[in-house]
């Protein structure tokens, strides 16, 4: 089954949740590619769907209509893959759920255009790397779920301008060679994991790290 989202007004949220949706897409037609303020989504559901991936071409996020956008879930779905710069054009998302997917890679303009992220959730995947700039665009990121993934190697450097709070629960983590968090009012969770060995001075920068596990 696909969706297409077609001349869609007057709607704030959109929930297709439980259902058996396989592509993401959009299209408008000429007349209709101005979109009043008032008439912008603020919610869209499609968890436990058939999803397969998330591709640039078929989302249009870029479209005037998704500008005001502030929560998507897309958990439990089959998604392996989110193709470059798709969420390009969600300047206003606060909260993206993709926990429960077949994710194996974080590339580094995967969630390229989130400006406004404050919520990720990415746990429950298949995921075994994550570029070496796939968070740099986040300044406004408060909490990241990555629990139940394949990871071994993680940045935190990345999260050394901002608070956030990391869950990185029943990876594959062996060792840690330095946590650089902002550490107002952080959180940083690391149990079931493979940890080996913690470098001398890696838990120097947490002096005032609310909780550490």
């Amino acid at each position: 089954v696909t969706i297409v989202f077609h001349n869609i007004y007057q709607v704030k949220e959109i929930n297709l949740s439980y259902n058996t949706i396989t592509l993401f897409k959009c299209s408008f037609g000429i007349k209709n590619m101005v979109v009043n303020i008032d008439n912008k989504l603020h919610k869209i559901s499609m968890s436990r769907n058939q999803l397969k991936g998330i591709f640039r071409n078929e989302t249009c996020f870029q479209n005037d209509l998704f500008s005001d956008l502030r929560d998507l879930n897309l958990e439990n779905n089959q998604i392996e893959s989110i193709e470059d710069f798709s969420f390009l054009g969600l300047t206003s998302l606060d909260t993206l759920l993709l926990g429960n997917n077949k994710l194996a890679k974080i590339k580094n303009n995967t969630f390229y255009g989130l400006d406004s992220l404050s919520t990720l959730e990415i746990q429950n995947n298949f995921i075994v790397s994550i570029d070496s700039n796939a968070f740099s665009h986040f300044s406004l990121l408060t909490f990241l779920n990555v629990d139940n993934n394949l990871i071994e190697n993680f940045q935190f450097s990345y999260f050394k301008i901002f608070s956030c709070s990391i869950t990185l629960n029943s990876n594959s983590i062996k060792n840690i060679d330095s946590i650089q968090l902002n550490n107002n009012n952080s959180y940083l969770f690391l149990s079931s994991n493979r940890i080996e060995s913690l470098s001398k001075g890696s838990l120097r920068h947490l002096t005032h790290i609310y909780s550490l596990e």
